[in-house]
């Protein structure tokens, strides 16, 4: 049954389309999301769960959406605060190689701030509510810090959030695998229609981990 369902992850239309046609490295980040969720579900292995999340960072932006699950496993579990310096250390060795060839330490890492400072639009055509609040932004003389103050704030409202749910216990279901194997995918499904700044093909995780 591993063998089948391995092998239908290459038939998936998400596969086909993302990876094959658009030619994507979504299906790198997403498998350093897997491996996180692995460990993570070890709970001896949190160490090698929050490395793997870093790697995933290294690698594509979008793994971010992943980290209200991350936060909520550290936080019911009593995990220790200092644990997340492992995602930053794991976050930094993948670019070492880039600063030996000679990139400079601003594109090396600043090339997500840069990315984000690109443009002014909340919705890169991620169908949610940010499509609309487009129209009102452009309207603004000055729509970039608007847009900065809006996406922090949806940030901090998500993860705080997670934090109040996973503290205070006010999830009574059984902790099991299957409890969050189904909490780490509808976080990848809920993420991009709130967030702002999500592209359509932010979908990619989230089939992957249904598929699960």
């Amino acid at each position: 049954m591993l063998a089948v369902a391995g092998g239908g992850y290459f038939l998936l239309p998400t596969t086909v389309y993302d990876v094959a046609f658009m030619g994507q490295s979504d299906a790198m980040y997403t498998a350093f999301l897997l491996a996180s969720f692995w460990c993570l579900l070890r709970f001896s292995h949190a160490a090698l769960g929050l490395i793997a999340f870093g790697v995933a960072l290294s690698i594509k932006l979008q793994a971010a959406l992943f980290a209200p699950f991350v936060l909520y496993w550290l936080i019911h579990n009593r995990r220790s605060v200092h644990e997340l310096l492992m995602i930053p250390i794991a976050y930094v060795l993948p670019l070492v190689p880039a600063l030996l060839y000679g990139r400079s330490l601003h594109d090396t890492f600043l090339v997500y701030a840069d990315q984000f400072q690109a443009n002014t639009e909340l919705s890169k055509g991620a169908p949610n509510v940010h499509l609309f609040l487009d129209m009102v932004l452009w309207r603004l003389p000055h729509p970039k810090p608007v847009s900065y103050i809006l996406v922090g704030a949806f940030l901090v409202v998500a993860l705080e959030v997670t934090a109040i749910l996973a503290g205070t216990g006010l999830v009574r279901v059984r902790q099991t695998k299957l409890f969050y194997l189904c909490l780490a995918t509808t976080v990848l499904a809920v993420m991009p229609s709130i967030l702002p700044k999500c592209m359509s093909g932010f979908s990619f995780p989230r089939t992957l981990f249904h598929t699960c």
